[in-house]
């Protein structure tokens, strides 16, 4: 399978002094890091200085327009699920980048759907790797300056997407050219219906969670862009919003009363590329909602037969 490698290389000159960048970030950390301790705030801090993309849009209308079905109110849920451990198997894909390329959208939407088939075919053992390249540069969804990952769902249920080695990730803005062969393996998501658009049902959001992760959007602040680095996320009082992310979130704890999230900064940011966020104070599925995928087909490589692996 083909990847793709990134080189970062940093030149910073100095003439006394921190960069005025790097002492405001410090100082700004001072007083976050005093807020943290005056009001017990259940995270921990570092200075994110590789600076990754967010991009998520919101002014459209929500391209999904089913309503996920509701789970029955005298069923009791489970106190916590986590995706990465259901009875000691793990259903969720490796923590991608997106690096500096503001396709969260794109990724948001792929990591629900990788996650899905792994489930549906109950192959934790299996990771698929499906091309965000590829919603970037051919689904109409979006670019590297933003994009609406209800619209790239929508586009796997009617186009499907094909695998990463057929259209790798280059983190930027690609003409539309996959692998001559992707028309023959593709892999198309049955269905996709929306959680809650504007509010955050924490119910309706843990209901969904029993099937299986949910792509989310969620607001960003900056405390937690510059700074996150363990624990629950609680925004400190200050925090300006600096835009809206998509993710996934994989989980939930009742004890804690937090969702767990899989970023897509790569596995070295936060909690080994996750995070933590304490629910009902951060726009988790907010303006732009909350798209559950519900199922997914997969082509064959004969580009003939499609089995039907979604749910009933």
């Amino acid at each position: 399978m083909k990847s793709i490698a990134f080189a970062f290389l940093c030149l910073t000159f100095f003439t006394g002094g921190l960069p005025a960048e790097t002492e405001d970030l410090e100082q700004r950390l001072e007083i976050v890091n005093e807020e943290i301790q005056r009001l017990h705030l259940p995270w921990t801090t570092t200075i994110n200085h590789q600076k990754r993309g967010l991009g998520l849009l919101i002014d459209r209308k929500p391209a999904v327009r089913i309503k996920a079905p509701a789970h029955p109110r005298t069923t009791a849920l489970p106190a916590a699920i986590d995706w990465r451990d259901r009875n000691g198997r793990d259903y969720i894909t490796p923590v991608k980048d997106q690096y500096g390329c503001g396709a969260c959208w794109a990724f948001s939407a792929i990591g629900t759907a990788e996650a899905m088939w792994k489930i549906e075919k109950n192959r934790p053992d299996l990771d698929p790797d499906l091309s965000e390249q590829e919603l970037v540069s051919c689904s109409g969804a979006g670019n590297c300056d933003g994009g609406y990952h209800g619209e790239a769902a929508a586009y796997m249920r009617t186009h499907g997407v094909s695998p990463e080695y057929c259209f790798s990730y280059s983190a930027s803005d690609l003409a539309c050219a996959p692998c001559a062969e992707s028309f023959q393996i593709r892999t198309t998501i049955q269905d996709c219906a929306y959680v809650c658009l504007e509010n955050e049902d924490v119910t309706a959001i843990k209901a969904a969670l029993q099937t299986g992760p949910v792509a989310t959007s969620m607001e960003v602040y900056d405390d937690w862009y510059n700074y996150y680095e363990s624990g629950i996320y609680v925004k400190t009082p200050g925090a300006v919003v600096k835009g809206y992310h998509a993710v996934v979130i994989v989980g939930y704890d009742d004890a804690t009363s937090c969702w767990i999230v899989k970023n897509s900064w790569g596995p070295d940011w936060g909690e080994n590329g996750y995070f933590r966020i304490r629910w009902l104070q951060h726009g988790i599925g907010g303006p732009a909602g909350l798209n559950y995928i519900l199922g997914t087909y997969t082509m064959s490589q004969e580009g003939v037969e499609i089995t039907k692996v979604g749910l009933n």
